[in-house]
């Protein structure tokens, strides 16, 4: 409402200095660099607009993340890129432990700032010209062009060391880790004409969310075999 206002503004100051300077035209010249100067505000509040408009049609609103289908179109990017060109591409896929344990104790009010503190962590811990892509929920996905599956692998070790909270509820902690799973690409393996992108993309993204599941119970086979701790109620 109040850029609307705003544009209207100026549009009405600048019709209105027109005629103006046009019944007066001895302050014609001032009043046309009135104008100019009005329109230049407008342009430039017009480009802050478009891009707030573009930040929300892109960005998870929580996390500032890259949402899921500004995700899906980079992935999209990516693939062609890497079957065109030959080149290599990784995916990390990351879902976050006991984030329910987190919402259902402590209130989704915290599971935001820990899913914030997450995130944070992860973006801090990517290469640039990664994409950081919160998929859903707790799941999130890195696309790492020019990556093959040891490179992905060693990503995944690093985030999963460095994503360690412990939110604590009447003293005891919550453990909040990464589960994740990588898949990789090779772009020289398929044909560009006979790909189909979307399909691939579908592909990639469930086998990398099959590789995750697969670190979680693994990771939670582990626990099970630890001490028990007290449950938290």
């Amino acid at each position: 409402m109040g850029k609307n206002l705003w544009n209207t503004s100026i549009v009405l100051f600048a019709a209105c200095a027109l005629t103006v300077g046009h019944i007066f035209s001895h302050y014609r010249q001032a009043l046309n660099i009135i104008v100019l100067l009005g329109f230049v505000f407008y342009a430039v509040a017009l480009n802050v607009h478009i891009s707030e408009l573009h930040k929300l049609a892109t960005r998870d609103e929580l996390t500032g993340l890259l949402n899921r289908r500004a995700g899906e179109q980079a992935l999209l990017i990516e693939i062609n890129r890497a079957i065109r060109y030959g080149h290599l591409l990784a995916i990390v896929y990351l879902d976050f432990n006991n984030f329910k344990t987190v919402n259902d104790v402590l209130g989704h009010r915290y599971g935001d700032e820990i899913l914030k503190e997450g995130t944070r962590k992860i973006v801090t811990n990517v290469r640039l010209g990664d994409f950081v892509i919160r998929h859903g929920g707790d799941e999130i996905y890195i696309i790492c062009p020019d990556t093959d599956q040891d490179g992905g692998n060693r990503l995944k070790e690093k985030l999963v060391s460095a994503v360690r909270l412990e939110p604590t509820h009447k003293g005891e902690s919550i453990p909040v880790t990464l589960s994740a799973g990588v898949v990789s690409f090779n772009g020289t393996s398929v044909q560009w004409q006979e790909t189909n992108a979307e399909d691939l993309m579908r592909e990639l993204l469930h086998r990398a969310d099959e590789a995750m599941y697969v670190h979680k119970q693994q990771s939670r086979e582990a626990r099970a075999k630890r001490p028990q701790q007290a449950k938290i109620t």
